[in-house]
């Protein structure tokens, strides 16, 4: 009996290894459970399509124009160019940015030796970085008549901006101008639509959004765009009553990696303050990654130091922007209470992680130094003379104790 009970207790002792090491391998093998891989980000309009062109109607080359994106991570500023110089000369545009002229990328033109032309350019976030001021410059050495809309977008691959582009001039043989070839989009990605041509009006198809239409010397210039939450391809083509004359280009913008939200904790696990020095600020960092916004609440805990007598408790919120990996602090007021009591401290704990994990340290140790010093020392005669003292009080407590005893 005792045998194959304890047979039975091995077989259940050897099942439970056997789960416990299965489960060890999926995590730390696999890694599928608790590790999933990181998405794409979605690429977000930043800075839209302007209601009028920021160069408009120009007709003399170059044409400038001041232009700041806004703060975000991972940004391209795209450029549209209309050009409507009715007539077929070969037709060369360039764009740069700041005073230093950094070259923006060229992407598509519908055809540059029509009577109505469409381009598209880029500029990086390194391109931004480099230029010395924000004056964008279009150079147009066929300059009768053209226009430039400029929008930023975030999150957008830094590496491969742009996952495909095409375009095309359609002369009066179809009421749409579409690309050559649907374009491959992916997931997270953004498409752009934009053309120049000889007739108003028109619907840009596959729900993109119309930012409208300007007149352009003798023609018209029409934006469209559209994000994309999943891997598609996209074609959408501006569709007018009758056949159209007019040049068409496109592009497919392409998501950067997910980055990481990286972590919150405090640049020090110990802090000191003089106790006249009326407060000390403590510093949280955010690093191994910037992505995504970021916040984690913050307090202050009793340790040998009392709040509201040797501090001021102190509690609240730091927060981080996408993008932004700046330290951030917050101040603890100290009470100089001139008693003489040593050195004494007080506790500072980070909670409430948000957008980011919590880091190491998330709790710090403040000393407060006293500055009243140490009580006087007793002088050493006086100390042999309170010394005799104790000793005859103990011996006379003594022998008055032994004469009650008798």
């Amino acid at each position: 009996m005792l045998e194959r009970l304890s047979n039975a207790r091995t077989r259940v002792i050897r099942i439970g290894l056997i789960l416990c090491l299965s489960f060890v391998f999926s995590i730390f093998i696999c890694k599928g459970w608790h590790e999933p891989a990181k998405a794409d980000a979605a690429v977000t309009a930043l800075d839209a399509w302007p209601a009028t062109p920021q160069i408009n109607d120009a007709t003399a080359s170059p044409a400038t124009t001041a232009f700041t994106p806004s703060a975000g991570s991972n940004r391209l500023i795209v450029i549209e160019v209309t050009n409507i110089p009715n007539n077929t000369t070969v037709t060369t545009i360039s764009v740069t940015y700041g005073s230093n002229n950094v070259p923006a990328t060229y992407v598509v033109d519908s055809a540059n030796n029509q009577r109505r032309q469409a381009w598209l350019f880029y500029l990086t976030e390194a391109d931004i970085a480099s230029a010395t001021g924000n004056t964008i410059t279009v150079t147009n050495n066929n300059a009768v008549n053209f226009s430039v809309n400029i929008a930023t977008f975030s999150g957008v691959d830094q590496t491969t901006p742009v996952t495909a582009s095409g375009g095309q001039y359609i002369n009066n043989t179809s009421p749409t101008l579409n690309y050559p070839a649907a374009l491959n989009v992916n997931a997270g990605g953004y498409g752009i639509i934009a053309a120049g041509c000889n007739t108003t009006g028109g619907t840009i198809g596959e729900s993109y959004t119309d930012h409208g239409e300007t007149t352009v010397g003798a023609g018209f210039s029409r934006l469209g765009s559209l994000a994309f939450a999943a891997a598609s391809t996209t074609n959408p083509g501006i569709t007018y009553g009758a056949n159209v004359r007019g040049g068409v280009v496109g592009l497919t913008l392409n998501p950067a990696a997910a980055g990481s939200p990286g972590t919150l904790q405090f640049n020090s696990s110990t802090y000191s303050v003089n106790e006249n020095g009326a407060s000390v600020t403590i510093t949280a960092t955010r690093t191994g990654g910037s992505s995504g916004a970021a916040s984690v609440n913050y307090a202050t805990s009793n340790g040998t130091a009392t709040a509201g007598s040797d501090y001021t408790a102190a509690s609240g919120t730091l927060n981080w922007a996408d993008g932004d990996s700046a330290d951030k602090t917050f101040t603890v007021n100290i009470t100089n209470d001139g008693a003489v009591e040593g050195n004494e401290t007080f506790n500072a704990t980070l909670n409430g992680a948000s957008g980011a994990s919590l880091g190491t340290p998330s709790s710090a140790v403040v000393a407060i130094v006293d500055d009243e010093g140490a009580p006087p020392a007793v002088p050493a005669g006086n100390a042999m003379l309170f010394g005799a003292l104790f000793i005859g009080i103990s011996v006379y407590g003594l022998m008055k104790g032994r004469k009650k005893e008798v």
